[in-house]
């Protein structure tokens, strides 16, 4: 089962009940400013991290552990003579030799693609909610305890192999010599659960995750439910019939096909380095006119959302395919500065192969809240017209596609099969390839089950529905 984001990741240091305070985290980065400038630097920036979470472990029905922790960590980039250097620290007394070292390595790194001035920021709601700062651990076991036991009441055969809660808090601020100041303090939850049903001929499985910044409307109960039919309506599959079909893809099987083929794909890093599918074809069509693909960082509780990207940047809608054409790559101050382009407002720091935001890697461009917008169907109207096809809940393997050239072959275990415009009954484990521009060109129709999605080795988020697709091969 693919684990969904955005659960809280529980970190090292000591847990403390005092909030963290976004404002005071400002004030730490425009001492940290001062300090870098009085040991020499040009020009200098700090981005102030602190963040605290826990965590609840399910494994084999029941909660097996949980953990607390919080981190705290500076970021330094300075200027010199028209280079760049970057250091951090997580102690304050290291503040001063943490800026010796950043002027040191100005001396090898790159040219200073410039720092964030002075802006108006303009407020994103929906990122902080008082009463999931205030979430107690009780209170969580509570709503784990909620979803194994809707789960048990669908399937009670079923085994529970695993799942869990994660929530937290995350508070960062960014200030430069150039006049920028900005902070943001945002909540997140998120949780899953995972069911096994053995029976004599095959293994059954069912999965669901709820993701969101506030308690309000995070439905527990409902995940195990979800989880608990999915594997009930799994039982008793049959082969697949191998060959061209339409496959419909639900949100839950699209995570890693977005994140490795179209995502990075539209990365400037990628693009304006003839490395991507997409390097060279602006202004082509690469969907069809009914719909767009944006990156909208000021999305209402956004998964990603902020007033300001991780470089100070002022965030605002991207239209990265508009009516179907392709209109823009993302880029960060670094790629726009190199390939003459605009920063897109969606840098995040974040180590590579990591999903967290982190203050030990320089920012980067990556996707914040890519969401598909175009006509919605409903789940008759979905499958209506399709003869033969497959309906996929999950995708694994997408890591491994090729993503230069969009050519992907993913397995799922939890599929359907459709005939006539109806879901039929479930298939055993099948492998699906094809081309994925070649099936976002031919893109057919959307859901309206449009559900947030994270990535597994990228900050990436992702609000995305239901997809049918047609001429993609099915292998049983």
């Amino acid at each position: 089962m693919p684990v969904r984001r955005r659960a809280a990741k529980a970190r090292t240091r000591r847990v403390s009940d005092e909030p963290l305070r976004a404002a005071g985290l400002l004030r730490d980065a425009e001492r940290h400013v001062r300090t870098a400038l009085a040991v020499g630097a040009d020009e200098a920036e700090a981005f102030v991290l602190a963040g605290r979470g826990a965590s609840l472990r399910i494994e084999k029905g029941s909660l097996t552990n949980g953990s607390v922790g919080e981190e705290r960590g500076v970021a330094l980039t300075v200027e010199k003579k028209g280079r760049r250097g970057f250091a951090y620290f997580t102690e304050d007394a290291d503040a001063k030799t943490a800026a010796r070292r950043a002027l040191a390595s100005a001396r090898i790194l790159g040219p200073s693609p410039g720092l964030a001035e002075k802006v108006a920021l303009k407020p994103v709601s929906g990122l902080f909610d008082a009463k999931l700062a205030r979430w107690s651990t009780e209170a969580a076991i509570e709503a784990a305890v909620a979803m194994m036991d809707a789960a048990r009441g669908r399937a009670p055969d079923a085994v529970i192999a695993g799942g869990g809660l994660g929530w937290g808090t995350e508070a960062y601020a960014l200030a430069t010599s150039c006049g920028f100041k900005g902070a943001v303090e945002g909540t997140s939850l998120g949780g899953s659960l995972h069911l096994v049903l053995r029976e004599a001929d095959a293994t059954a499985t069912g999965f669901d995750y709820v993701s969101s910044r506030a308690l309000k409307g995070v439905d527990f109960a409902g995940c195990g439910r979800e989880a608990a039919d999915l594997a009930m309506r799994s039982r008793r599959p049959k082969r697949v019939e191998g060959g061209p079909q339409t496959v419909v893809f639900r949100p839950t099987a699209l995570d890693g096909l977005f994140e490795f083929l179209f995502a990075r794909a539209v990365l400037g890093e990628t693009a304006h380095a003839g490395q991507s599918v997409f390097s060279g074809r602006l202004g082509a069509r690469v969907m069809p006119e009914a719909w767009s693909l944006v990156d909208d960082p000021r999305r209402r509780g956004g998964a990603m959302s902020a007033p300001f990207d991780d470089e100070g940047v002022p965030t605002r809608k991207v239209a990265i395919v508009k009516k179907g054409l392709l209109a823009t790559f993302l880029d960060d101050r670094d790629t726009a500065a190199r390939h003459g382009a605009k920063p897109s407002g969606v840098a995040v720091r974040a180590e590579r192969m990591s999903s967290d935001r982190s203050f030990r890697a320089p920012p980067r461009a990556v996707g914040r809240n890519v969401t598909l917008e175009g006509p919605a169907s409903d789940e008759a109207a979905l499958l209506a017209g399709i003869r033969r096809g497959v309906l996929v809940h999950d995708a694994m393997g997408a890591h491994t596609a090729n993503a230069a050239s969009g050519d992907f072959a993913v397995s799922s275990s939890t599929l359907f099969e459709i005939r006539d415009g109806e879901v039929a009954g479930p298939l055993k484990g099948a492998m699906v390839s094809g081309n994925f521009p070649d099936a976002l060109a031919k893109l057919e129709a959307a859901g309206r089950d449009v559900r947030p999605l994270g990535g597994a080795f990228s900050p990436l988020a992702m609000y995305l529905p239901s997809l049918r697709v047609g001429g993609l091969r099915v292998t049983g």
